[in-house]
């Protein structure tokens, strides 16, 4: 691999060679307001993909294929574009824009390239420095939840997920969220943590949103969209930042930022932020509430490996006591606060106007309440990153971009570990990512104006759980990906119709067959503001680390007696014998035959005959002992009922777990954007998706529950029934039969009495089915793990409007409405796909939002927000149910003086407290 590395990037840098066209250089500098020089503006030559950005001073080099007279084309954030016509090179242009009314973004993300949105072949909105400063959040990434088609997942008071268009759920996102081209979502867990990921307000420039499939550009699990923040440039924004907040929930913060540009090549800066408050919490005097904390364990240890695996059944060692997770002892152990803190630098070079390297690194820390399908759990971290990322325009032959990263995150210690309070063990998953990346982008001019973008991507994700996770797996458990990706983009008809045509194909070391992603766009442009979209988009999804390597208890309702255990599908999957067992839970009772129809009596009589032989002895007849000593009684007490244990329904039959597979998304989308009078902005997207292949967290056998069992009952009125008939036939009379059978009868029923109150807890747990790939130790260990369901497909569609209105450059007012035609399959409903489970995409029917922001660069300012999002059913394990409607109004008062530079405001989440719960179960907020 090595090897195909050095020859692509070999390839990249001497591409140059086979260019020999004349060239036009055209020079000059870029203004705005007051003559300020514009720094990254955009500079084309129009109808063509040759591009330059210009530099610290506003200065820009143009190297065009064309021949004198062009026009040429200045744009920048906030100002309206502007066409020149260029005659003559020899004399330096000197160009200024006019401050805009609306906001003709150029955005990076849609194509991996600077280019304008109106000609983006993907949906995209952007939140600027601006939105960003008046937003009413503390945390940027719950701003996004004003955007068309984003869906914010307000958990708790600081975690949040993030997703767009696609199946929502409480712990994984198939949305990509990047920083500065960086990887904030592991490629192995899929999870992302806003509020550990060191994100700072301060130090944002924008965030670009990109609705829709992504996997033809940025990789596998990427089906619904990226979310791109970028952050400001050292060199072109120097200055220094400090912002202190608090409010309710003992919420307390300070962030800054100092950035210095040293000279006009070098530059660096550094942010830091620590934020802390109480959580939202389940509450025990609540009914719902109260029936999810019983579900806690009351203690959190490190658990005993024996054999590689976690062994329940052995005393763990004390982390946290009962005193530790409850210390104002209101019943309720979740922990009720929550802490991150981060910093980072970055240090940026410009040996000259062409080459921008950038040298970045930090480290995050977090403690925060996470929850997932196996239940609510801790997480504390700490995580060490670094980056090396450089940019070359090579002008006419091109651009060249390449990083590498790499992150170390311990996943908790011993004496912080990261755990599930539904097991109360420590789940310490620590894990290192690494990231490759090259791309080279080129125009060939002459061959229909086009433009090329090639590119390898390598990204290696290792775990390390002590086998506390990943057990028996700990030492095979590499999750890699290696993918490359083409994109040519054309412009059939000059100004008016481009075509974009895109694939990748992606390598994987836990599946056998890779995977292609291709993407087709059309991009129609009947005038300059005006454009109309159609693409297709295929994207796959694979299983994460947690599915393909789990090797662990998620749950222990009897902890040493009865585990549900997860087995990941890669190398040890849950399979069955011909002659299933059921393994019984109660300690010296052998495995029964699957079908078995109840108790058969002759367990609890040989658990209890030895106590009441050595009762009786003495005090009646020899032959009595030697009867009961001898006898084996037949028959059942109860019935034997077959369940799922995370559902409570029915299960009576089973199979093998299958190996993984991809879920595949194909997406139709047709959209507009288009702006009127330069004051209005309109957006609309209508998408179709299908998608085929699943794989859900599920139970692979039965639990067995042990139903109208009467031991006492049963058991002494068939062994006092047989001994009488035994008596008989030694010769005894009627009545000393019937006076011994009612002593036994007397006796069997109180020991049976003692017996059955002794495991009568274990009843809704009796048993289960185990797999031949449970750890070969003592308990009973029921499988789960993700079930792979191939050729089942569901299809749908929705639509997203924004419409904005620009009052001026400081006020605008905005209106959204996202709608989703289907969000929940049932079997044996008419609109079911004829799938053999039941699916939800976890998100409203209808949802939209009403705001406006005001951010005027002195003075008074603010926004308000209204944001609704209908009920809907969620199909997520134990936080299935009908969710809350979310009515909520977000507000932001402010005021930013213009000496010294200082901004006092006020900001309100859900200002009139509409409580509401993320999904069932879940605390309320």
């Amino acid at each position: 691999m090595k090897n195909y590395i050095q020859i692509i990037f070999l390839l990249m840098f001497t591409q140059a060679a086979f260019f020999s066209d004349a060239q036009t250089v055209v020079s000059g500098v870029l203004l705005g307001e007051m003559n300020r020089p514009l720094v990254g503006a955009m500079v084309i030559v129009k109808g063509s993909s040759e591009v330059t950005i210009t530099q610290l001073d506003g200065s820009f080099n143009l190297i065009s294929s064309k021949k004198l007279p062009f026009v040429i084309e200045a744009s920048y954030i906030g100002y309206l574009t502007k066409e020149i016509q260029v005659t003559d090179n020899a004399t330096p242009l000197r160009i200024r824009l006019e401050e805009g009314v609306f906001i003709e973004e150029i955005v990076v993300s849609a194509n991996k390239r600077p280019q304008k949105i109106l000609n983006a072949p993907a949906s995209v909105s952007v939140l600027n420095r601006d939105a960003i400063s008046v937003s009413a959040d503390l945390d940027p990434t719950r701003s996004l939840g004003n955007l068309p088609g984003v869906q914010i997942q307000q958990q708790s008071a600081s975690r949040i997920n993030i997703e767009i268009r696609n199946n929502s759920q409480p712990f994984l996102t198939s949305t990509l969220p990047i920083l500065d081209n960086r990887l904030l979502r592991a490629p192995g867990l899929g999870y992302f943590s806003s509020s550990g990921s060191g994100i700072s307000a301060l130090d944002l420039d924008r965030i670009e949103v990109v609705r829709g499939p992504g996997s033809a550009l940025y990789g596998p699990n990427v089906t619904s969209g990226v979310v791109h923040y970028i952050s400001k440039n050292p060199i072109d924004n120097p200055g220094s930042a400090i912002e202190l907040t608090g409010g309710n929930l003992n919420t307390f913060g300070v962030a800054g930022r100092y950035a210095a540009r040293v000279s006009s090549k070098f530059g660096f800066k550094v942010n830091m932020q620590y934020r802390r408050g109480d959580e939202f919490t389940l509450d025990p005097n609540n009914t719902d509430d109260s029936i999810q904390i019983a579900k806690f364990q009351s203690t959190v240890s490190l658990p005993v490996i024996t054999d590689n695996v976690v062994n329940s059944g052995l005393t763990p060692r004390l982390v946290y006591s009962k005193t530790d997770l409850d210390p104002d002892n209101d019943g309720n152990p979740m922990t009720s606060d929550w802490e991150n803190f981060s910093v980072n630098t970055t240090l940026e070079y410009r040996p000259d106007n062409m080459t921008n390297i950038y040298l970045a690194g930090g480290f995050n820390a977090m403690r925060e309440v996470f929850y997932n399908t196996q239940g609510e759990g801790l997480m504390h971290t700490q995580e060490y990153w670094g980056q090396l990322r450089g940019t070359r325009d090579l002008q006419r032959y091109g651009t060249l971009f390449a990083q590498i990263n790499y992150m170390d995150n311990n996943g908790g210690t011993d004496e912080n570990p990261t755990w599930l309070y539904q097991t109360g063990l420590a789940n310490i998953l620590g894990r290192s990512q690494l990231e490759a990346q090259a791309q080279y982008n080129f125009n060939l001019v002459s061959f229909l104006n086009s433009n090329f973008t090639v590119g390898l991507d390598y990204r290696l994700g290792k775990s390390n759980s002590n086998h506390q996770t990943f057990g028996r797996n700990e030492f095979d458990d590499d999750f890699r990906i290696f993918g490359g990706y083409a994109q040519a983009e054309f412009e059939i008809v000059k100004d008016k119709l481009d075509l974009v045509f895109a694939g990748r194909f992606d390598d994987f070391n836990f599946i056998d067959e890779g995977f292609f992603s291709p993407r087709i766009a059309a991009v129609f442009k009947p005038l300059p503001t005006h454009s109309f979209r159609v693409s297709y988009n295929r994207a796959g999804s694979t299983m994460y680390s947690t599915g393909l390597y789990t090797d662990f208890p998620i749950a222990s309702p009897a902890p040493g007696l009865f585990d549900v255990w997860m087995l990941g599908v890669k190398n040890n999957r849950h399979t069955f014998s011909d002659d299933p067992m059921i393994d019984i839970t109660v300690p010296g009772f052998p495995d029964l035959p699957y079908g078995t129809p109840g108790l058969p009596l002759a367990l609890p009589y040989g658990a209890v005959t030895p106590d009441v032989i050595n009762a009786l002895t003495g005090g009646v007849p020899q032959d009595v002992i030697d009867f009961l000593a001898t006898y084996q009684p037949a028959g059942v007490t109860g019935t034997f009922q077959s369940y799922d244990i995370l559902t409570g329904q029915p299960m009576s039959t089973f199979s093998d777990q299958e190996e993984t597979a991809l879920r595949v998304t194909d997406a139709f989308e047709f959209g507009y954007t288009g702006f009127f009078a330069d004051k209005v902005r309109v957006n609309v997207d209508v998408y179709y998706n299908q998608v085929s292949g699943f794989y859900l967290l599920s139970v692979i056998a039965p639990t067995i529950n042990l139903a109208d069992a009467d031991i006492e009952t049963d058991l002494s009125n068939n062994v006092s029934t047989a001994l009488e008939a035994h008596l008989l036939s030694l010769g005894y009379s009627a009545a000393d039969a019937a006076n011994l059978s009612t002593v036994v009868n007397g006796a069997y029923a109180g020991a049976g009495q003692s017996l059955a109150a002794e495991i009568e807890p274990l009843y809704p747990i009796f048993g289960a089915v185990e797999s031949e790939n449970v750890p070969d130790l003592d308990g009973v260990y029921l499988p789960a793990g993700l079930r792979t369901f191939e050729g089942q497909v569901i299809d749908y569609w929705g639509a997203d409007l924004n419409v904005t209105y620009y009052a001026n450059e400081a006020f605008s007012v905005f209106a959204n409405y996202s709608y989703l035609s289907q969000n929940l399959w049932v079997p044996g409903e008419a609109n079911d796909d004829d799938l053999d489970f039941r699916f939800g995409l976890n998100a409203p029917t209808n949802r939209y939002r009403i705001g406006a922001n005001y951010s005027p660069k002195f003075g008074f300012r603010g926004s308000i927000a209204f944001q609704h999002d209908d009920s809907f059913y969620a199909e997520q394990g134990q936080y299935s149910g009908d969710t809350d409607v979310k009515n909520l109004v977000d507000m932001m008062v402010g005021y930013k003086f213009k000496n010294p530079g200082l901004t006092i405001g006020a900001t309100a989440n859900n200002l009139f407290n509409n409580q509401y719960r993320a999904f069932p179960n879940f605390p309320q907020i």
